[in-house]
């Protein structure tokens, strides 16, 4: 089976940062931000195989770019495959709840 190696943008893991922190010492749940990095990391590494079983975005221009989204809690990691370098590139993981489209 191939198997893609995993790129993080700059912008997500920044993105990772400011969600840890922010409920590290806004919601003051360290175990909270602590069960949900490790998520972001399992995800994130299952990606190395099978990147196309998550769906692509629906909105019509980051549909025709190839973004593709998986859904952690209240979060949604978006990324782009690449078959030509076999790559996985995390652009962004942001709060469902954000215009997402516009951050992208």
């Amino acid at each position: 089976m191939k198997e893609y190696r995993i790129l993080i943008s700059k912008k997500a893991e920044n993105d990772i940062n400011n969600i840890i922190d922010y409920i590290v010492f806004e919601l003051k749940n360290k175990n909270a931000a602590i069960n949900l990095n490790i998520k972001f990391k399992e995800v994130i590494l299952l990606l190395k195989e099978m990147p196309q079983r998550h769906p692509l975005v629906q909105e019509n221009y980051l549909y025709k770019q190839g973004y593709r989204k998986i859904i952690v809690e209240n979060f949604i990691i978006f990324y782009l495959i690449s078959e030509v370098n076999n790559t996985v590139n995390i652009i962004r993981i942001l709060s469902n709840r954000r215009n997402w489209i516009e951050l992208l």
